[in-house]
């Protein structure tokens, strides 16, 4: 007679743990796409027009190369939380003119630290590189 009574209330946990988790993860998955600090249009649009450097909106991420494709060192950059990579682009044209391309991640759900991806999946964009380095602001430097 107590078993029936033990299996309801671990019933009731485990539906309650269920309940949790699953309102846990929504909040996560909305919270990581609300408030994500966008680009700003002036920077981003002189980036585009910069007759210097190249832009390409890969698969891999947002590739930023000299002009005259005359590039053997790379930079894999990766942003922070939820922050918009193409806010990075107009930092990071200065590197592209003066010979480095960067490939600037795009992470998912907008956080670096849940992105599984290894650094070969980014280097891919630029196959000529011989050279790359990694860095990144705030949680993607950690990542």
């Amino acid at each position: 007679m107590q078993q029936k009574p033990r299996r309801r209330v671990l019933r009731r946990v485990l539906w309650s743990v269920a309940i949790v988790l699953l309102l846990a993860v929504g909040g996560i998955l909305v919270w990581s796409q609300v408030g994500v600090m966008a680009a700003e249009p002036e920077p981003l649009a002189a980036v585009r027009e910069n007759p210097a450097i190249t832009v390409t909106d890969a698969e891999e991420g947002i590739v930023l190369e000299p002009a005259d494709g005359d590039s053997d060192r790379g930079l894999v950059f990766i942003p922070g939380a939820k922050v918009d990579p193409w806010a990075y682009a107009s930092i990071l044209q200065g590197l592209a003119e003066e010979g480095t391309t960067v490939v600037i991640t795009r992470p998912w759900l907008h956080l670096a630290f849940f992105d599984p991806r290894g650094l070969d999946s980014f280097t891919s964009a630029a196959p000529d590189v011989d050279t790359w380095a990694v860095g990144g602001h705030s949680l993607g430097g950690v990542r």
